[in-house]
């Protein structure tokens, strides 16, 4: 497996742990995480092929379990609404390892 590269790496430590409550609290947006990054110097948000990296990026994480999707928001300037991103507490991990659990059992 390749190791991460510095994009994921820096959304890895910008996006916060949702927490359980009120998990939209603390979550970001694409967009969001690419000004954080932008703010870095990792990125150049005036590209639109380095703003589609961040999205993508973000798309990828999810899948991998490494983001989860905790809503949508409504961002000024726009009548679309954008999802908000979150890292996954402890409590997804031990759920996902309890779902494998069930499943092998049922096996």
């Amino acid at each position: 497996m390749r190791p991460a590269g510095a994009i994921r790496q820096a959304l890895a430590a910008c996006i916060p742990v949702a927490c359980v409550p009120m998990p939209k609290l603390g979550a970001m947006t694409w967009r969001d995480a690419a000004q954080a990054l932008q703010g870095q110097g990792l990125v150049n948000t005036q590209a639109p092929g380095e703003a589609r990296l961040v999205k993508k990026t973000m798309e990828n994480m999810v899948q991998a379990g490494q983001l989860q999707r905790v809503g949508s928001v409504t961002v000024p300037g726009s009548r679309r609404q954008m999802a908000a991103y979150a890292r996954p507490g402890p409590w997804v991990a031990n759920t996902a390892s309890l779902d494998g659990v069930f499943r092998a059992w049922i096996r």
